[in-house]
């Protein structure tokens, strides 16, 4: 039935915007997830349910050598059209910064035929193209973050951007201003005591601003994706007489450059 059929396609796209190439595996899970299926007193599946957990947000902005961010990237820049690349504001992968190591590519894996794989199973998934279309908009939104380039004025320890045109792109897709963006991350509003004041930022504090509204961006994103998939599967307001639930905890690599401060990263071994 239809259920069984956005059942199976909820994993592949949770791959495609979860899972990346690590130096251990080609398709490591970034993410741990618990999915609990509902079956009724006949034993016919009436809904189901997912839950993910730590997500390795950092991997959107910045990855070891030989290391992928995650799959969703790559899949849009090699299978995009022509059309939506002009939508998307889409460029090559060398022009973008949270690229770190370019275009990599996976043996045996064409990129460009599972971005076509991942679109159908949106449509199984009973997702609209505007939504499609919103969310590609946010990932091309997120790779626009590593472009915005800052610099130290002259005399000051204030930062500028002397080129805001990854910020008029992030801001076309992301839908807002660009002048209140801008002003958001180099002169941020802060609350001292019963006023706001607003405080010059240096280049090292735009820097860390820009990459964690990167990462928090597509954790965004990706909660979303679930919330979507999880209102797609759920078919009846009451509990199933029954429920099998899978739970898939991602394990440790021991990695030569870590990005968190536990030494070690979520992945399968």
């Amino acid at each position: 039935g239809e259920l069984e059929r956005q059942l199976l396609q909820a994993n592949p796209i949770l791959e495609a915007f979860g899972n990346a190439k690590t130096v251990k595996n080609d398709n490591s899970s970034r993410f741990g997830k618990f999915i609990r299926i509902n079956f009724d007193v006949n034993g016919y599946i009436v809904g189901a349910n997912i839950e993910t957990y730590l997500l390795e947000k950092s991997r959107a902005i910045r990855q070891a050598k030989d290391e992928r961010t995650f799959h969703i990237f790559y899949y849009l820049l090699s299978g995009a059209g022509e059309h939506l690349k002009t939508d998307l504001l889409l460029e090559g992968y060398n022009k973008y910064r949270f690229l770190s190591n370019g275009h990599i590519t996976i043996p045996g894996q064409q990129d460009k035929d599972l971005f076509q794989e991942t679109m159908e199973a949106f449509r199984i998934m009973g997702i609209s193209d505007d939504e499609l279309i919103a969310m590609l908009k946010v990932v091309s939104a997120v790779l626009q973050f590593g472009n915005i380039v800052f610099k130290k004025e002259r005399n000051t320890d204030q930062a500028s951007m002397p080129d805001n045109t990854a910020a008029q792109k992030v801001c076309h897709l992301l839908g807002i201003n660009v002048t209140d963006f801008s002003r958001a991350i180099l002169t941020p509003r802060i609350k001292v005591g019963r006023d706001y004041v607003q405080k010059a930022q240096t280049k090292e504090q735009a820097d860390f601003a820009v990459e964690a509204l990167a990462k928090a961006t597509y954790e965004r994103l990706f909660r979303w994706l679930v919330m979507r998939i999880n209102k797609a599967l759920d078919r009846t307001k009451r509990q199933g007489a029954s429920f099998v639930g899978i739970l898939d905890i991602a394990g440790f690599e021991i990695f030569e450059v870590s990005w968190n401060s536990l030494g070690c990263s979520l992945g399968d071994f």
